[in-house]
């Protein structure tokens, strides 16, 4: 998703318009891991010098992989409970073989082999063969032989593997057409090759080298690293988007790549990894209700009160002594008339 959103802001705000068409389309096939069929049918060659290829196109591997990921568990299932181990293997091994053999078939030299570079089918031998691997070679069980010699000639041919892996990926380019009758098969095995000879609890050579601390911290980082480097690249061609080229050019794009892998790593797949997101979903399901509001919520009334005046005090007149005298006599007859 980071690498998603910050490819669009690229393609939208620091890239001249038209360079990047398409972008919005490969952003969902990207999401849902169909960005190499998107590509196929597209007509996108990967090959094609003249074009700034889409910021998002390496992500046709991660797309074969996912698709992989949803289909073989299914075939596992049905192998395994009409075969049984030894079928599922079979099955594997005969579908790996069939996937390089329709990759050779489909392939016409001199064109564009973006269709088999690209196709589910035609790179699917790669997949089938790790699986193959796995069954025959499960990680913590293999066990160790009786001869001492045997770690010797793992360790030979593990690094003879190794070797010739690095001799392809120097020699070999994309279009080479020994890539696709064959090539991609035997570069296949050699990796399921040096995966073996690691995972066996004899060798020593070959664990030594890949285990090695710098060797551990590209491992660890080797997603990321795969994620940004591609979108780097392509927007910093040479003589096209800036004016270095060579070993300074080189630099500078692994230097980014490696901050922008490092920054991913730390704060992103790390977190993800130790249960960030469930963290998080729990809180949010855990967090208690806001109370309900009233149906007609309260106004305070404002109550005006008239103010009214005290009544003052009458002021004392005094009486004048005729008056008092007069009105002595009516009480103190009265008071006779009752007493008779």
């Amino acid at each position: 998703m980071l690498l998603i959103a910050g490819t669009g802001v690229i393609a939208w705000w620091l890239l001249p318009a038209g360079e990047t068409p398409g972008h919005e389309r490969d952003m969902l096939a990207a999401l849902g891991y169909v960005m190499n069929w998107n590509l196929i049918l597209g007509e996108q060659s990967y090959f094609d010098p003249t074009l700034r290829p889409p910021l998002l196109q390496h992500l046709w591997s991660l797309a074969i992989e996912e698709q992989f990921y949803l289909i073989w568990p299914l075939l596992f299932i049905a192998w395994m409970r009409l075969m049984g181990l030894r079928g599922l293997l079979a099955f594997a091994l005969i579908g790996a073989a069939a996937s390089s053999v329709l990759m050779a078939l489909m392939y016409t030299p001199g064109m564009d082999p973006a269709r088999v570079y690209f196709g589910t089918d035609t790179r699917a031998s790669e997949l089938l063969l790790g699986a193959a691997l796995a069954i025959v070679w499960p990680p913590g069980s293999i066990p160790a032989a009786q001869s001492r010699r045997v770690g010797g000639l793992l360790d030979i041919g593990g690094l003879g593997a190794l070797v010739g892996l690095g001799y392809a990926f120097a020699q070999l380019f994309a279009q080479d057409p020994r890539l696709y009758q064959g090539g991609f098969a035997l570069v296949s095995v050699a990796t399921a090759v040096v995966i073996a000879v690691v995972a066996h609890p004899q060798a020593r050579l070959l664990p030594f080298l890949l285990g090695s601390a710098p060797m551990r911290w590209i491992g660890m980082r080797s997603y990321s690293l795969y994620l940004w480097h591609w979108p780097i690249f392509q927007i910093t061609r040479p003589g096209m988007d800036v004016s270095l080229s060579g070993w300074q050019l080189f630099a500078v794009r692994i230097g980014i790549t490696i901050l922008l892998a490092e920054l991913s790593y730390r704060f992103v797949e790390q977190p993800v990894r130790r249960g960030a997101l469930n963290r998080i979903w729990r809180s949010l399901r855990n967090r208690p209700a806001a109370p309900a509001q009233p149906e007609h919520t309260p106004v305070p009334e404002l109550v005006l009160v008239k103010h009214v005046p005290a009544p003052q005090p009458t002021p004392f007149k005094p009486t004048h002594p005729s008056a008092v005298r007069e009105q002595g006599g009516r009480i103190d007859g009265l008071v006779s008339g009752s007493g008779d």
